[in-house]
């Protein structure tokens, strides 16, 4: 009986979900607004508390989130899933987190006068529309189909340019963004 390998993406995964929930149970040390700092980790993460296991004991408690340090309070923000945290109010945190306050209609404005950007980067990554069409092409096809027709180096460079143009179209906007809102607005 032949026996099947598991394909290296179930892998890798299974190894990430692993890596998630080891991370989520992580023991640091909390600090309060006052410099007294306990060793524990986030069990859950309500409106206005957290409850903290300690690392010591094991006891559960709650602890308002307005107690804690801006730094634990930043480590929270980034725990909570995005669902969430558009839900709260953690303007004061955002922005010391980005430093800006976030203005939707400024980016979109950004992105827009960005056309012609978008144009000439396409224009030097893929030269001409039908190798733009060609990575799409390639980044729709399952890479076993390019792997069979012999096409998997073809299809693998496609990918990376497309990506690249992708990543630094949207690096120009979110940087031009952040400079406008930091020194103009």
């Amino acid at each position: 009986m032949h026996s099947r390998k598991p394909p290296f993406h179930r892998i890798a995964l299974c190894c990430s979900i692993l890596l998630v929930t080891v991370c989520l149970a992580e023991v640091r040390e909390w600090t309060d607004n006052n410099g007294k700092t306990v060793r524990g980790e986030l069990v859950e993460i309500g409106d206005e508390t957290v409850k903290l296991r300690s690392a010591n004991t094991g006891d559960v408690h709650d602890v308002p989130i307005s107690n804690l340090s801006q730094e634990d309070q930043v480590y929270i923000l980034t725990q909570i899933p995005k669902k969430a945290r558009d839900d709260q109010d953690f303007g004061p945190v955002m922005e010391q987190l980005t430093g800006v306050e976030f203005n939707p209609v400024v980016l979109i404005i950004i992105a827009i006068l960005n056309l012609p950007l978008y144009f000439f980067w396409g224009k030097f990554m893929f030269s001409d529309w039908a190798g733009f069409m060609d990575a799409i092409k390639f980044w729709l096809t399952p890479d076993s189909w390019s792997f069979w027709r012999g096409e998997a180096m073809d299809d693998w460079f496609a990918e990376m340019k497309l990506f690249f143009w992708i990543a630094g179209s949207v690096a120009a906007v979110f940087g031009e963004y952040y400079l406008v809102q930091k020194y103009i607005l």
